[in-house]
């Protein structure tokens, strides 16, 4: 794993991404044939400490690292959580059109913004299939100053199996997936469902919380933060049904 930005990749792994491409080279050139690699690039649309990375930043670290080991599944991350869809949809659509043959793609995000969800349906639209979740939306970055847990397993379950409904009532499916998904390991969870629920809870407070903390001390501008909200719940009424 490494990130797109300098400042993310120095505080988790204590050196520049440059640095990380060389070490990732290294240590790939030693892997017997066959194995399976992921490659995990953090901070892929935004950054803790400065803000959106610029798509052009995370094509041209990809274009260093792809090269170096054809064939690797490769995560684009949303570390903070602070994406929009629309911005996850575009830089996977690009990515994927770029460096598509033979290479497998897949979406990390957090919640942070409530638009966990949201935004692995961009990704899946964009063609991406592999997305990271936690049950019960656990998890987080020790790095990533007011990041709350990664996406609900159970929620991206929930929304694949479910899709949304035609004017019959019929069930309409994401374009591609037909069958659904199936969720037979998340039985034997049902019976922690009421503290599910009761975490989900405590994480948009507390996460909402440290937000206000974090965008205080970094001098967030307030508007931004506003302007973002309405970009967010207007690309969500727009893709309302899962097409």
């Amino acid at each position: 794993m490494l990130s797109a930005s300098e400042k993310h990749n120095q505080n988790n792994v204590r050196r520049s991404p440059a640095e990380s491409v060389e070490e990732y080279g290294r240590l790939v050139a030693d892997l017997p044939g066959g194995t399976r690699v992921r490659l995990n690039l953090a901070t892929s649309f935004d950054c803790p400490f400065d803000g959106p990375v610029p798509e052009a930043d995370v094509l041209k670290l990809l274009d260093a690292l792809i090269p170096l080991r054809p064939g690797v599944e490769v995560a684009l991350c949303d570390t903070t959580g602070r994406v929009t869809p629309d911005r996850v949809r575009r830089c996977s659509e690009r990515s994927i059109r770029r460096y598509g043959n033979g290479t497998g793609w897949a979406f990390h995000g957090h919640d942070t913004y409530g638009l966990g969800v949201a935004n692995v349906l961009a990704a899946y639209d964009a063609g991406v299939r592999v997305f990271d979740s936690s049950f019960a939306g656990l998890g987080g970055c020790p790095f990533a100053p007011g990041a709350t847990g990664n996406v609900a397993t159970e929620d991206v379950v929930w929304t694949f199996n479910n899709g949304s409904r035609d004017g019959r009532g019929s069930r309409v499916a994401p374009r591609g997936l037909d069958e659904g998904c199936g969720d037979p390991g998340l039985s034997p969870a049902g019976v922690c469902e009421t503290r599910s629920k009761a975490s989900a809870v405590f994480k948009r407070w507390r996460g909402d919380r440290w937000r206000r903390r974090s965008m205080r001390r970094s001098g967030y501008p307030r508007r931004h933060h506003t302007r973002r909200l309405a970009r967010q719940t207007a690309y969500v009424d727009r893709h309302s049904s899962m097409r």
